[in-house]
């Protein structure tokens, strides 16, 4: 983590905030990762003291030479991380709502589920006023894009022409159609923004990969109408990356789960270069770029420099919200204890490895919390697990951060062979296999740690390939699974059943989520906390008094030590109620919320 960068490269014309993919981690990581501390509070903080800067160099720059517009975007996949995303989102969304964000593009996490769509589409986007883009994705029922096509972003010194886009997703609810970017940028709307609207740069929110082919689909689109400065900022593949696409553009995306500020500045003065052969000279002179880390000592020495002032991070309404977002989560839940984790479970790790998170999943909490029958066999995609496990005290929104969809797990066949279910996953055996039953999970792509699939059993994952099996796996692979087994089995697809926790109550269903959370509570208790002494290093024992002349020496009282234990005492007191203005995650104050006292100070001034 870099502290020491201080300094953002302004823009005479435009500047961006960007946030991608943050998958409701807007309560950020503080709580396993220190140094990753900032939360949505502190990013509202960080963008009201850059605006208040912005403005007051504006005033004293009436020749408008100086500094440029601030805007703060977002790029979709707001949906599916922590516990603060539920489907649909009623309590994150308010949360999302106190944000000032100029645009928001649209992910494909908002698109998996009717529901979520449909609150989305009627409590969510009205609120952004034309400013929620939605350029290629329409509504299955009427026809017409769920937010807008494109916007103009207007201040002071720029006119920016916006559209938001989403990759070519097939995997959206049925109530909504993804048109191809390949279509969408053929259709006369986007071509009369683009002939029609007084604009001086353009902007394209891009939710795919920096350097997706499509990117460069919508770029040849705008280059023949016009050769203006043209900023895509990309998403979705959870990376930090930026890349000159050609004389006058550059595509930046910006990290995921708020571990990533994005600031990218760009100049218009001039006439734009004509389109050539890529090259970076140019664009590297018109446009800036920095990454910052959400930790908030980094926040606050770029606003000491950029300020040249001693001001604090926080503002009132970064503190208001920052309250809102935890008393949203102990609202629900999401600070319940659930167990004690004795390591770090790395997602990344291989199987191969003892502190592997999907070797714990697979080969331990799979076969103890839902496999109960010999010949039975769970299917999963290792893309369904998103986050490290971490040591320490477990929360409810701890297991959610590491399996956030809650799927309900199905039997979707009922006697397929080993070897018929390794060709339905286009698993292959091989070239030295025997019939000996073998672990699919060794059976890794080129270049990857993991498999595709993760294969468990009661069998340690040993798979037998003459042997047949019960398939289970979760609702997100259903219906591509059946139809798999289908083809390769020649049966036909059999009704999927819900896996029921108890054969006596089957309202009761396995989910994937409560896999983790149920393991965890039943293998890892947290030790009971009894004393003071649980806190901090215990006293001594006691020894024996010195003798002299065959008695016991009176000893002096331990004054010194004794003042010494009451100050610790009273120091973690002091520290347990009041962690400057953040939230202490072990316990809930019942006194009145920040947001309270916020609305009486506003009442009393």
């Amino acid at each position: 983590m870099n502290f020491t960068i201080s300094e953002l490269p302004w823009g005479d014309d435009v500047n961006l905030l960007v946030l991608t993919d943050v998958h409701s981690w807007i309560a950020g990581h503080e709580r396993h990762e220190a140094k990753m501390n900032v939360d949505y509070g502190d990013v509202l903080s960080f963008v009201q003291r850059l605006h208040r800067f912005v403005d007051e160099q504006k005033e004293k720059d009436k020749k408008e030479n100086g500094i440029g517009d601030l805007y703060l975007v977002m790029n979709g996949d707001f949906m599916d991380g922590t516990g603060l995303s539920t489907r649909p989102p009623k309590y994150l969304t308010p949360l999302l709502m106190e944000m000032p964000f100029d645009v928001i593009n649209l992910g494909n996490h908002e698109l998996y589920d009717n529901q979520t769509v449909d609150y989305i589409v009627d409590k969510f986007i009205p609120h952004w006023d034309g400013r929620y883009l939605t350029s290629n994705t329409i509504s299955n029922r009427n026809l017409k894009p769920l937010g807008d096509r494109y916007c103009i972003l207007k201040g002071k010194k720029s006119t920016v022409l916006t559209f938001g886009f989403l990759f070519n997703f097939e995997g959206h609810s049925k109530n909504t159609i993804v048109e191809t970017v390949q279509d969408a940028v053929r259709q006369s709307w986007f071509l009369q923004a683009l002939s029609e609207e007084t604009y001086d740069s353009i902007l394209v929110m891009a939710h795919m990969h920096v350097t997706d082919p499509l990117v460069q689909v919508i770029l040849d689109a705008i280059r023949h109408h016009t050769n203006c400065s043209v900023a895509v900022i990309t998403g979705h593949t959870h990376i930090r990356a930026y890349e000159v696409l050609d004389d006058n553009s550059v595509s930046f995306e910006a990290g995921r789960f708020l571990d990533t500020i994005g600031f990218l500045s760009w100049n218009k003065n001039g006439d734009p270069p004509e389109p050539s052969t890529i090259s970076s000279s140019s664009a590297e002179t018109r446009f800036s770029h920095i990454f910052l880390d959400t930790n908030r000592e980094v926040l606050e020495n770029i606003i000491h420099h950029t300020t040249n002032s001693t001001d604090s991070l926080p503002t009132m309404d970064g503190i208001v919200l920052t309250d809102e977002i935890h008393t949203t989560q102990a609202e629900l839940g999401l600070l319940d204890v659930v167990g004690c984790s004795p390591h770090v479970y790395s997602l990344r790790a291989a199987m191969a490895e003892s502190l592997s998170l999907w070797r714990l999943y697979t080969y331990s909490i799979l076969p103890k919390q839902l496999l109960q029958m010999p010949l039975q066999v769970f299917v999963q995609g290792t893309n369904a697990l998103r986050y490290d496990l971490m040591n320490g005290k477990i929360l409810i929104d701890d297991v959610i951060a590491v399996c956030p969809f809650n799927d309900t797990i199905y039997q979707i066949a009922e006697s397929v062979s080993g070897k018929q279910l390794l060709e339905a996953l286009n698993i292959s055996l091989p070239s030295t296999s025997t019939k000996a039953p073998l672990d699919p999970n060794d059976i890794l792509p080129p270049g990857s740690q993991l498999p595709v699939w993760s294969v468990a059993t009661t069998s340690a994952a040993l798979l037998d390939l003459e042997a047949h099996y019960q398939v289970l796996t979760p609702r997100f692979h259903v219906e591509y699974l059946k139809h798999r087994i289908a083809n390769v089995t020649g049966l036909p697809e059999m009704d999927e059943i819900p896996v029921s926790k108890h054969k006596k109550n089957h309202n009761k269903v396995h989910t994937t989520t409560d896999l983790i959370k149920d393991y965890i509570s039943a293998n890892w208790p947290c030790q009971p906390q009894t004393s003071i002494w649980d806190v901090i290093d215990p006293p001594p024992p006691p020894t024996a008094p010195p003798i002299e002349n065959g008695r016991p020496k009176k000893q002096e009282k331990p004054i010194v030590v004794s003042i010494f234990i009451i100050l610790i005492l009273v120091g973690l007191l002091a520290y347990r109620t009041r962690r400057k203005q953040y939230f202490d995650y072990e316990s809930i104050p019942e006194s009145k919320s920040t947001s309270e006292v916020y609305r009486s100070m506003n009442q009393m001034l």
